[in-house]
């Protein structure tokens, strides 16, 4: 069987007007008052056949039937056109019933869209979009000052309660505010075609917000631990709690300390190179802007210890 689609060099079953437009370039090609070849006017012929069974919508849907027929069974037609056998029949149906499903879920999916969209609309009127991302910027910065300020948490103490509540308004807020930019971004997508995938960088906005956020905090706190401890900082003792074996190194470390009538407690793994005083106690260097930020004395700094806190220093060290 003739597949007069491809005489003409076009995808089969295009439509009437890509058959007019592929015949007109191919018979400008192949005329025989412009091609002098032998072969012309015999291309010409064929054309002009193809171009007669495609012409129209009626004959382009007979021979269009008859095409379907031979593609699925290798085998042309031996019936006419015009009768109809039940596979084709089958066929056809099955096709119009997905195509009118398809059509009906993508009429669906567009009002659906232009219903949330109308909703969206209504809203910004009430509360702009500068607005709510102000709101989500606001609680975004007060949890990340509450992780701030009870970021050096206490031993039994509700810091790590209140910095998990600092993360989750942080990224509350951090999602919001993506959701709202989302939505925003999607509203004036109706106007114009954005040139990226709006839900990856959406995505990669989340993340990145999140993560710039909580290691701002670490390296800020991290950076204020380690000035003061080496510039303004204080000594005293603390006191190791009964019911622990400290013979042996990195054991998980109990020890309490009073600065300025405050009890602060802690938990650290003790090795050989911090300074272990006579009855089950250590040195402690605190900082003087939170007492609760600490670490322990290692031996290297015992002279300085002991000096600070009046105490004598063995006759070993």
């Amino acid at each position: 069987m003739v597949n007069h689609y491809k005489v003409l060099g076009v995808p089969n079953f295009s439509s009437v007007k890509e058959v007019r437009k592929a015949y007109i370039a191919q018979i400008r090609k192949y005329h025989p008052d412009v091609n002098k070849s032998i072969k012309a006017e015999e291309i010409s012929k064929v054309l002009n056949v193809a171009k007669e069974a495609l012409e129209t919508e009626s004959r382009k849907a007979k021979y269009d039937r008859q095409l379907q027929f031979y593609l699925r069974t290798g085998s042309k037609p031996r019936y006419n056109p015009s009768t109809k056998t039940k596979t084709d029949n089958k066929y056809r149906k099955t096709q119009s019933t997905k195509q009118s499903r398809a059509a009906q879920k993508k009429r669906k999916e567009e009002f659906e869209r232009k219903k949330k969209l109308n909703q969206y609309k209504k809203s910004i009127e009430q509360f702009p979009v500068a607005a709510r991302f102000l709101v989500c910027g606001i609680f975004g910065v007060l949890g990340l000052i509450i992780i701030y300020t009870n970021y050096y948490v206490e031993y039994e103490s509700n810091m790590a309660v209140l910095i998990v509540f600092g993360a989750v308004m942080f990224f509350g807020a951090t999602m919001v505010a993506a959701n709202e930019a989302y939505k925003d971004i999607d509203f004036r997508k109706n106007r114009r075609t954005l040139g990226y995938n709006l839900d990856k960088r959406t995505t990669n906005f989340i993340i990145g917000i999140v993560l710039l956020g909580i290691f701002s905090i670490i390296i800020i706190n991290e950076a204020k631990r380690s000035y003061h401890l080496k510039y303004n900082y204080g000594h005293t003792v603390a006191i190791i709690y009964k019911g622990h074996d400290y013979n042996e190194y990195g054991d998980n470390l109990l020890y309490g300390y009073f600065v300025d009538g405050v009890h602060y407690v802690h938990r650290a793994e003790l090795y050989d190179y911090h300074l272990i005083l006579d009855g089950g106690k250590i040195g402690i260097k605190y900082a003087f802007f939170n007492p609760n930020v600490c670490s322990i004395v290692t031996k290297k700094q015992s002279k300085e210890f002991y000096e600070s806190v009046n105490l004598e220093s063995p006759i070993n060290d």
